[in-house]
């Protein structure tokens, strides 16, 4: 004889029904022993929450919640897949629901947050030292591998290309900072360290060839001297020039005070500082 429905609560396999045991964890008799199974141990298949069938597992939005029994319940309605209950805050999505969202930390949303990284509609946290920052999958002899680069700093923070270190020291003539996550033989160093140059405010390591000082852009306050007369008479000053040359903007303005006697400012199209 073949079933075309159960009783209530009855657990259904195919044309089968069995006699439940246990409603809360849908254990039931096997009818030919009278020992109490389920649909994973009886046929490795699984019955979902409020149901009493033994199905094959579904394809998508639902997990394992009882490895014994088979029993599966529903994944968050943003999830594709999930491997646990989603709880308050965290929906626990392996994979989400539609291209449109990204994964981040358990959760489907529209777009990454700050201080994490998109690559295949997964966002990734940035480094700890790093405010915000890029990523993208390079290749490599062994395939494609992830890389990331700081766009800004945490404060307390100094930036050299992709990477920020944490500030050891810092004042007028000096800023040092730990490289001990990417040296193994010092774990102090400056920007010279990196033959480079400190924009002080900016906390940033640049090259020092960008570090360009336009002597027309010089003003000076007092009017009995005219702009054109200063600027010639720096441009002359050859002993003047191999001072300035690649030095960081404070250095500079007091090196050409003390050599001028002038008291000047900077404005407009002074490059890169």
């Amino acid at each position: 004889m073949k079933c075309d429905a159960c009783y209530d609560n009855d657990i259904k396999y195919t044309q089968n029904c069995y006699k439940i045991n246990d409603i809360n964890i849908k254990s039931f008799y096997e009818p030919e022993t009278n020992e109490i199974t389920s649909c994973f141990q009886l046929f490795n298949l699984y019955i979902k929450e409020n149901e009493y069938e033994c199905i094959n597992f579904p394809t998508e939005g639902y997990y394992v919640s009882n490895k014994i029994t088979g029993l599966i319940s529903q994944c968050h309605s943003d999830c594709k897949t999930c491997s646990q209950s989603y709880i308050e805050n965290n929906a626990n999505c392996d994979e989400c629901i539609n291209n449109e969202l990204f994964l981040q930390e358990g959760n489907c949303v529209e777009q990454c947050s700050l201080g994490f990284y998109n690559i295949e509609n997964k966002c990734n946290k940035c480094h700890n030292n790093c405010l915000n920052c890029f990523g993208d999958k390079i290749l490599n002899n062994n395939g494609k591998i992830e890389s990331m680069e700081c766009l800004d700093c945490k404060d307390g923070m100094i930036q050299n290309e992709k990477n920020c270190f944490p500030i050891i020291y810092y004042n007028e003539d000096k800023i040092s900072f730990d490289i001990s996550e990417i040296s193994q033989e010092k774990s102090e160093a400056t920007c010279s360290f990196f033959n480079k140059d400190i924009i002080y405010g900016e906390y940033k390591c640049i090259p020092k060839s960008d570090i360009n000082i336009d002597t027309t852009e010089l003003v000076v306050k007092d009017n009995d001297i005219s702009n054109n007369e200063l600027t010639q008479s720096v441009n002359n000053n050859n002993e003047l020039f191999q001072q300035i040359e690649n030095k960081p903007l404070g250095q500079v303005i007091n090196i050409i005070e003390e050599v001028s006697n002038f008291q000047l400012k900077f404005w407009g199209n002074i490059s890169n500082i």
